[in-house]
């Protein structure tokens, strides 16, 4: 008989009274990577002693570095609880399904949550017992990131299957392959369902292939799983593709931007971003191709999910007309409980739920609020190393800066702690993070007595689960961008998470063996300050891109679009203006030729319109200098902020390598730094070329890679090549890992100042942008502020640009930002003439 699991959940909104229906995966650890970087080997064999930890919560003494007259952080026990991914419902499942049932269409009741139940009884397994067996962990959105000793991917067939046979035995514990029979009755007799399938039954992996497996010859299922980030795409394609002991990139293969590793015609499990099959979609309306979609993860809301829902349900209404012999199914899967609202959207579709597997994890608050969140994460990550047994720690914190400051100390300061705790390793985790750097984090460490810290931005909350990880840090706060329609233009905001947000983190501690979090804030701050749900990117994001994929979708009225919940009458005139201004629409709203051209390029409408204005004026020349600079601004924090205390210092020594931006600004910088990092050779040379002028190596070796890409889509979109291009591996030495190599004492980053001046365009460089910013203009004021031509904000020059200071007649700027005051980063010196040149339809 299976085990009747049902939920009951507190006020709260954290599970409690739950009981584990689990298994105990033992992830075997592949055979450890040579440590290449002697110098770090040296640090890192201090620490060899394994002494038993001692578990009382007591504050770690840190060394004079760290705490420098800082307050500490001081953790108070929480209670302890089962904890369940998702916040609280009101009801708990009414009628569990029989198992013998087989329902059709006409039996489903609308609205009606079906509580699927596991067959099979609940086996543990022994880590002995498993040996050296390269199993991965199987989780929700199973972490394919660790990979296999023998890789499911390579040429021998042999392997691959002896793989995917270890790898059933760790499938067949899954709560979604269980019920699966059941599950797929259903899905198959509904058009639509919501599947609601908490962090452990597998939903990601398992359903895929048990919806593949209803096919046949005659009618074989092609089935299309989306995913909001493309690590998760990726890495949940590789896992599946090991579980089917198939090579990836046949009969499973994924498709994110930049990078295709799928087949037109033997591709039959893809995973891909929503946002490539929204561009899937503009190729083909309906979307022929598949027999069923599955929209993963829409519990977060993001924008382009949203507008997939909804144009899913247009596309659906033409497809499963009477009639019709090539019907589309739905599925939209969901972690936490905003079920009700997709069953809602799409008719009161059924809503199935499927439980997961959990361990407790017992919570911990701050006693009082701090002020530094990175000096509190470092001696919170201290003193759990210092009181708490094996296991590693994650870390959220809320963007990248703060990520490589806490990575960085806690790597400077492991040598230095306690030699009878494990000597800490820091590793960072966010989506611009280089592949082979996100690799790193859910590997094992070699060698003994280490402790691994992630430190991560929220793309560890779902979609991926790291090995080993027993604690949890949450800061408590997230960086998300708010688009404000009276300003037209995007701010970076660090704001608090949601209650929702902070039990899918608490959760990543319980995925494999009981755990804890420390939450770096106060219980009050939790149940007064943070909202019980995360707020839909939608209703504060600018919904340009999304207006004009409409547009080119064929939906004139986007007003009256069916949207799950609307952006607003504000916020959609602000984006049809905005694309008005780029002349990706007429005076009547219609979408133009330039308008159809730019929504087939993955970059956002303001940096297409910029690329197809090098392509239509200055030719290749001109186009490929454009590529180099939308390439850095593609990638995200590729210029370090510098302490305050030598920012001064380091814009003096970017004014003396970029000479040309002290007249021109920072798109010429941005230019000029390109072309002078192409010109170094020797990799160590690169990075202390990097550190010099703050520029992210990693963030480096991203441009070059995003640089080849872009101009394959360019060649696409000209007919030169296919669209559907592949990624190209970046040169030899940047694949390599930037600790393999040594400093150059002896070089002189003076010896290539010369090289790079007066090759290229400068003022083509800086009109082609103004095609795609024209909105971003603003004219000079005698006090050396600026008044936007649009809106009328005035605004100043901000200190990071090397432009600061300067009295300009006019200025286009790339982004916008509220500090002590209004501020204009990316900025560029124009001429007045130039924007009637451009843009007299917006002038009058």
């Amino acid at each position: 008989m299976p085990p009747k699991v049902h939920k009951r959940f507190d006020d709260d909104g954290d599970t409690a009274d739950l009981p584990i229906v689990s298994v105990n995966e033992q992830v075997a650890t592949t055979t450890s990577k040579k440590n290449k970087n002697k110098k770090k080997n040296k640090k890192k064999n201090k620490a060899n002693a394994n002494q038993e930890q001692n578990h009382a919560a007591q504050p770690v003494p840190l060394p004079d570095s760290t705490q420098n007259g800082q307050q500490k952080t001081e953790l108070t026990n929480g209670a302890s609880e089962q904890v369940s991914a998702e916040p609280s419902l009101e009801q708990s499942p009414k009628e569990p399904v029989p198992e013998k049932s087989k329902p059709s269409t006409q039996e489903s009741r609308p609205n009606k949550r079906k509580n699927i139940k596991s067959n099979g009884a609940v086996q543990f397994l022994d880590s002995e017992d498993e040996g050296d067996a390269a199993l991965m962990e199987s989780d929700d959105d199973e972490n394919a990131l660790a990979r296999s000793s023998v890789s499911a991917n390579g040429s021998n067939k042999r392997a691959r299957i002896d793989l995917k046979n270890k790898l059933f035995q760790t499938r067949i514990q899954l709560p979604m392959y269980q019920a699966g029979e059941e599950v797929v009755e259903r899905i198959m007799a509904n058009e639509v369902t919501v599947l609601l399938g908490e962090t452990g039954s597998g939903k990601s992996t398992q359903l895929p292939q048990l919806l593949y497996a209803q096919g046949n010859k005659e009618e074989p299922q092609r089935i299309a799983i989306t995913q909001p980030r493309r690590v998760a795409a990726i890495n949940l394609a590789t896992r599946v593709s090991e579980e089917m002991g198939e090579v990836l990139g046949q009969k499973v293969g994924y498709s994110v931007r930049f990078q295709n590793n799928s087949h037109p015609h033997y591709t039959h499990i893809k995973y891909l971003t929503d946002g490539m099959l929204l561009r899937e979609l503009m190729g083909s309306a309906d979307l022929e191709q598949y027999s069923t979609i599955i929209l993963d993860e829409a519990h977060e809301r993001t924008l382009l999910t949203d507008l997939l829902m909804g144009l899913l349900k247009r596309i659906m209404k033409r497809r499963n007309a009477e009639g019709s012999d090539n019907r589309l199914r739905l599925v939209v899967m969901s972690a936490t409980l905003d079920a009700e609202r997709f069953s809602k959207f799409f008719d009161n579709a059924d809503i199935l739920f499927v439980e997961g597997k959990m361990y407790p994890v017992q919570r911990y608050y701050l006693n009082e609020p701090v002020d530094d969140i990175v000096d509190s994460t470092i001696q919170a990550v201290c003193q759990v190393n210092q009181d708490e047994p094996s296991g590693d720690i994650l870390a959220f914190l809320p963007g990248q800066d703060e990520i490589e400051k806490v990575a960085q100390r806690i790597n400077d300061l492991a040598p230095e702690l306690p030699k009878e705790a494990p000597l800490l390793v820091a590793l960072p985790l966010y989506a611009s993070l280089a592949s082979t750097a996100q690799q790193r984090a859910f590997e094992p460490l070699p060698g003994k007595n280490r402790r691994k810290v992630i430190c991560a931005t929220n793309i560890a909350e779902t979609s991926l689960t790291v090995p080993g990880v027993r604690y949890v840090i949450d800061s408590g706060l997230r960086k998300i961008r708010v688009w404000k329609p009276d300003l037209g233009m995007d701010t970076l905001l660090t704001t608090p998470i949601s209650q929702a947000a902070a039990s899918q983190r608490m959760g990543r501690a319980g995925r494999e063996a009981p755990g804890k979090c420390f939450r770096l804030f106060t219980e009050d701050t939790y149940t007064s300050d943070l909202p019980k749900q995360t707020e839909a990117e939608i209703v504060r994001c600018d919904v340009a891109s999304a207006i004009l994929m409409l547009k080119r979708a064929g939906v004139d009225d986007v007003l009256g679009f069916d949207w799950v919940e609307s952006p607003g009458k504000r916020a959609i005139s602000a984006a049809l203006l905005k694309l008005y201004g780029l002349k990706a629409l007429d005076d009547e709203g219609k979408i133009t030729a330039l308008g159809n051209q730019m929504a087939l390029l993955p970059v956002a409408p303001q940096l297409a319109a910029v690329l197809l204005s090098a392509q239509a004026q200055g030719g290749s020349k001109l186009l490929s200098t454009v590529i180099d600079v939308v390439a850095c601004i593609s990638v995200e924090d590729l210029l370090v902020n510098p302490h305050p205390e030598v920012r001064d210092a380091v814009n003096e020594r970017r004014r003396t390598l970029f000479g040309g931006a002290t007249e021109w600004g920072d798109l010429v910088m941005l230019k000029e730094m390109y072309d002078m990092y192409s010109s170094i050779t020797d990799v160590g040379d690169k990075k202390v070329w990097c550190r010099e002028v703050c520029v992210s190596y990693k963030g480096m070796k991203n441009v070059m890679l995003v640089r080849t890409q872009i101009k394959n889509y360019m060649r696409g979109l000209l007919g030169d090549k296919p669209t559907r291009a592949k990624q190209e591996q970046p040169a030899a030495e940047e694949q390599d890992d930037e600790d393999d190599y040594e400093d150059d004492e002896d070089f002189d980053l003076d010896d290539l100042k010369s090289n790079i001046r007066g090759q290229f365009d400068i003022k083509g460089l800086i009109k082609c942008f103004l095609h795609g910013y024209v909105g971003n203009a603003a004219l000079g004021l005698p006090d050396r502020r600026y008044k936007s031509i649009l809106n009328g904000q005035t605004l100043n020059i901000h200190p990071s640009s090397m432009l600061f200071g300067q009295k300009l007649e006019a200025i286009m700027y790339l982004e916008f930002v509220y500090t002590t005051k209004p501020y204009a980063r990316m900025v560029s010196p124009i001429q007045a003439e130039w924007l009637h040149e451009i843009a007299p339809h917006l002038l009058g």
